[in-house]
């Protein structure tokens, strides 16, 4: 198993701008023992995984759960938010839950959703970051 080129940088770039949590199918404690692997535990404020829920994903469960948890730790607009999803399904239940989606390089195209963003590479994150947060003109 390794990372994505970019992930590790992207995930530090996102915790500098507000929590981050991941939200997956995967069971919570398959989620944290990846984080850990790879050091990247220092970087999420929660994990949200598939044995938190009822209704897995197209289902906007996962998220609303995220939402509200994130809620008590910042709280934000969804529309500051931004979901950054590997799957249409994925994104698809970020979208039913009102939050904006990056989808990434390893989601085939579905026609499920129709995305804010669409990253090529997870090496995108830090520039698209900076700019959603105002730092310059749009990559």
């Amino acid at each position: 198993m390794s990372l994505l080129p970019g992930a590790a940088d992207a995930l530090a770039a996102a915790a500098a701008v507000g929590p981050v949590a991941v939200v997956s199918s995967e069971t919570s404690p398959g989620i944290e023992a990846v984080l850990q692997r790879f050091g990247l535990a220092k970087h999420v404020a929660f994990v949200v995984g598939g044995d938190h829920v009822t209704r897995g994903k197209p289902d906007p469960e996962c998220y609303e759960l995220a939402w509200r948890k994130v809620q008590r730790l910042q709280p934000a607009v969804k529309s500051d938010c931004l979901v950054v999803e590997d799957s249409g399904t994925g994104a698809k239940a970020a979208q039913a839950a009102g939050l904006p989606v990056g989808l990434g390089p390893a989601a085939a195209p579905t026609g499920l959703v129709e995305p804010e963003y669409t990253l090529a590479s997870l090496l995108e994150l830090p520039t698209l970051l900076t700019w959603l947060s105002g730092g310059f003109e749009a990559p």
